[in-house]
C-alpha cells in the first residue's frame, strides 16, 4: 500500500474505520475517490501529505468528512444530505465543486471562512431554495470562477435573478460567473 498513487472504491461496502485503516498505510496516494459506499458514517483522512484530489458521491448515510491532509488542492461532493466538513487548515484548497440540499445557502454561509484560498467554486442546487443566501460580511478573497448549476424544476418560476447578489457581492475578485438553468433531470456536476 505504501506506493499507491490513486484509490477509487464504487459499490464497496466498508466502514468509515475500515477504510481509515486502509488510508493510515497509504502514504503515496494522491486522489480518493469513494462512490456509492453505503456503510460509511464518518470518513476520516489522516495526515496524507501526498493527497491532492478527494471526491465523495452518493454515500448515503455519511455525516461527517474530516481531513488532516494538508495539501488537498481539489474537493468534489455529490450527495442528497449535507455533511459536516471538517478540512483542517485548507490552505491548499482551490477548487470544489459541491452538490447537496441547501448548497447554496450552505455555500454562502461556510465556504468563505473555512476554505480561505478558493478560486473555483461548483455548485449545483439540487432542491428548491427558495431563500435567498444570506448578505454576510465574509468573502470569497480569492474566487475568480464561481459556476452555479440550478434545474429547472427547482428554480422558481417568479425567481429573480437577483437571489445570486450574495454570492457576487462575496466576490471582490471574480473574473468567471456561470449560471446554468437546466432542463435535463439527469444532469452531473462532474
Amino acid at each position: 500500500m505504501r506506493s499507491l498513487t490513486n484509490l477509487s472504491l464504487s459499490f464497496v461496502h466498508i466502514t468509515g474505520d475500515e477504510l481509515g485503516f486502509l488510508l493510515s498505510s497509504s502514504f503515496s496516494l494522491e486522489q480518493l475517490d469513494l462512490s456509492c459506499c453505503s456503510e460509511i458514517i464518518s470518513l476520516k483522512i489522516p495526515c496524507l501529505q501526498h493527497l491532492m484530489c478527494l471526491k465523495v458521491s452518493k454515500c448515503d448515510i455519511l455525516q461527517v468528512i474530516e481531513s488532516k491532509a494538508p495539501n488537498i488542492s481539489s474537493f468534489h461532493f455529490n450527495g442528497d444530505q449535507q455533511v459536516q466538513l471538517l478540512l483542517g487548515e485548507s490552505l491548499q484548497l482551490k477548487k470544489i465543486t459541491i452538490s447537496h440540499s441547501c448548497v447554496l445557502r450552505y455555500a454562502r454561509v461556510m465556504l468563505p471562512s473555512t476554505i480561505p484560498n478558493l478560486e473555483t467554486l461548483t455548485i449545483y442546487s439540487v432542491l428548491d431554495e427558495m431563500d435567498s443566501p444570506p448578505m454576510l460580511p465574509s468573502k470569497f478573497v480569492h474566487l475568480k470562477y464561481l459556476n452555479i448549476k440550478i434545474p429547472r424544476w427547482t428554480f422558481p418560476p417568479a425567481c429573480d435573478i437577483l437571489l445570486f447578489i450574495s454570492f457576487l457581492d462575496a466576490c471582490p475578485c471574480l473574473e468567471t460567473f456561470h449560471l446554468h438553468v437546466s432542463n435535463c433531470p439527469c444532469c452531473n456536476i462532474y
